[in-house]
C-alpha cells in the first residue's frame, strides 16, 4: 500500500512577538488578562529579560554577531584658518562634509575639536586666537551602530588589515601631538572604543591616523537585541491588497517599520486584546514601510485581499530571539524576571528552569547535524544537567 503524502503547510515561520509572549506569561502564571496592570507586569519582565539575555552566554551563540561596513572621512585641506574668540574662519570658504561633527582640525601636531558649524565657519572647542596654516579637517571619530554592544575583529580595506587596539587615553595623546595620514606607504591604524563629552549616550570609534584617502572599514562586532515598543497597537479594522493595508486614522507611525501586523479572520474586537482565541488567527506579516497614517507596505501578499469592512488586527514588534530551543530559553527567563520582580519564592525554580534549558539552546546552537559531542559547543552531562564545554558553567 503505498504511503498518503502528508499535506504541506505554509513554510512561512511565525515570527515571536511581544503579544505572544504576554500572553505565555499570562498564562504560564495565572494572571489575569483584563487587568493592564498585569499587562504592563509582563511587558517589562520581557524588557528585562531581553536586556540581560546575551549576558548569560557571552560565548554561546552567535545569534547577535553582525558586520557593518564603516566609511572614514577623507581628510580636507582647509589651507589658512584664522581663529577668534574660537570662532574658525578658513581663507576659503569651505565645503563641510558630512562627518564635520566628528572631526578635528588639526594644524601641526594641534588638534581641536569642532563643536558646530555654519556656511563659513566652525565653532572650536578652546582653540587659542591667531592663525594657523597648512590645516587639516581630520575624522577621527566614527559612530558606532546603535545597536553595537561589544566589538570583534576590525580590518581596514579590502586585504582586510588589521587595525591595532590601543587605549583610548593613549590613541588621545597621538592625535594631539602627532602629525601623520593614513596612506598607501603608510597604512597601520590605531583605534578604540571611545566616548565624547559632544554625543551624549553614543559610542565612538577613535582611530588615528586620520585617512588622506578614500577607504572603507570591515567591524564584526556583537550587538543588542532589537527594542521592544509595541505590544497590541491598532484599533479597528483594516483591508489589504496585495502588500498595501489600510487601516483607521493615525494607526500607523513611522516606529511600526519592522513590525508585525497580525490579522485575524473575522471582525471580532477580542483580537485585540490579550489571551485571544488562536483559531481565529489568519495571517502574520512584517510592515516594511509606512506611507501615512492610514497606509503602510507589508513584505508580502495575503493568499487573499481582506476586503469589505476588514478584518480585526494589531501590531506587535518582534522578539529578536533565535527560533526554536533559544525561544524557549527566553521565555523560561522572562517568566524568572516577572516572579523575581514580584518577589515570588519561585524564582529560583524558574531561572534554575532557564539554565536547563539554555544549556540545550546552546548545544542546539551549535548546528553540527551528525552529532551533539561535535563543534564549538559540544553537550557533556558530566555535570548532571548538562555543561558546555569551553565555557563557565552559569
Amino acid at each position: 500500500m503505498a504511503p498518503i503524502p502528508r499535506p504541506q503547510r505554509s513554510t512561512r515561520r511565525r515570527l515571536l512577538t511581544v503579544a505572544d509572549a504576554v500572553d505565555h506569561l499570562l498564562r504560564v502564571e495565572e494572571l489575569k488578562a483584563g487587568q493592564p496592570r498585569n499587562v504592563d507586569r509582563c511587558v517589562f519582565a520581557l524588557k528585562a529579560a531581553l536586556n540581560s539575555f546575551v549576558t548569560y552566554s557571552p560565548q554561546g551563540f552567535r545569534y547577535y554577531d553582525s558586520r557593518r561596513v564603516l566609511i572614514p572621512g577623507v581628510s580636507v585641506d582647509l589651507g589658512t584658518v584664522v581663529v577668534s574668540s574660537n570662532v574658525a574662519t578658513p581663507s576659503v570658504a569651505p565645503t563641510w562634509p558630512s562627518w564635520v561633527a566628528y572631526g578635528h582640525l588639526h594644524a601641526g601636531k594641534q588638534s581641536f575639536a569642532i563643536l558646530s558649524t555654519d556656511a563659513t565657519t566652525a565653532t572650536m572647542d578652546n582653540m587659542p586666537d591667531g592663525t594657523y596654516t597648512d590645516v587639516k579637517l581630520d575624522q577621527i571619530f566614527i559612530p558606532l551602530p546603535d545597536d553595537f554592544r561589544r566589538r570583534g575583529s576590525l580590518s581596514d580595506g579590502d586585504d582586510y588589515i588589521p587595525i591595532v587596539d590601543v587605549p583610548a587615553g593613549i590613541l588621545q595623546s597621538w592625535q594631539d601631538y602627532y602629525d601623520w595620514v593614513r596612506s598607501a606607504a603608510s597604512p597601520r591604524v590605531f583605534a578604540a572604543i571611545s566616548g565624547d563629552q559632544r554625543f551624549q549616550g553614543e559610542l565612538l570609534l577613535a582611530i588615528w591616523p586620520p585617512y588622506a584617502e578614500a577607504a572603507k572599514l570591515s567591524l564584526f562586532y556583537e550587538r543588542y537585541p532589537g527594542r521592544i515598543d509595541y505590544n497590541r497597537a491598532g484599533t479597528g479594522q483594516a483591508t489589504t491588497s496585495s502588500t498595501t493595508v489600510t487601516a483607521p486614522a493615525s494607526t500607523f507611525v513611522d516606529e511600526h517599520v519592522g513590525a508585525t501586523i497580525n490579522f485575524s479572520n473575522g471582525t471580532s474586537a477580542d483580537w485585540t486584546s490579550p489571551l485571544a482565541d488562536p483559531t481565529t488567527f489568519l495571517a502574520q506579516r512584517v510592515i516594511t514601510a509606512v506611507a501615512s497614517g492610514t497606509t503602510a507596505t507589508i513584505d508580502a501578499a495575503l493568499t487573499d485581499d481582506i476586503g469589505g469592512a476588514g478584518n480585526t488586527f494589531y501590531i506587535s514588534d518582534i522578539l529578536d530571539v533565535m527560533p526554536g530551543p533559544m525561544t524557549d530559553a527566553f521565555l523560561r527567563l522572562a517568566e524568572y524576571e516577572l516572579t523575581r520582580a514580584s518577589k515570588s519564592d519561585k524564582a529560583p525554580v524558574k531561572f534554575m528552569e532557564f539554565r536547563q534549558q539554555l544549556e540545550i539552546a546552546m548545544t542546539d546552537d551549535s548546528r553540527y547535524r551528525d552529532s551533539v559531542d561535535d563543534g564549538p559547543f559540544a553537550w557533556s552531562t558530566s555535570f548532571g544537567i548538562g555543561s558546555v564545554t569551553g565555557r563557565p558553567d552559569l
